[in-house]
């Protein structure tokens, strides 16, 4: 589905660039992304809030 989901985006709309923004820890997540062609290119520091507390998160392109 995320194969799908991406390749539409990509080939069928007029988007060049899809982002994802992953908490850091998140290795199976991180893991999945590379999988489906995005690329780690950055962090962010205290980009995400979860639980009452920022989070830092890691920018994924395609």
């Amino acid at each position: 589905m995320m194969k799908a989901l991406v390749t539409f985006v990509i080939n069928d709309l007029v988007i060049k660039v899809v982002s994802l923004i992953i908490k850091v820890g998140k290795e199976r997540a991180v893991y999945l992304s590379k999988k489906y062609g995005f690329e780690v290119v950055g962090a962010y520091q205290n980009n995400i809030y979860v639980n009452n507390q920022y989070r830092d998160g890691l920018m994924n392109l395609y």
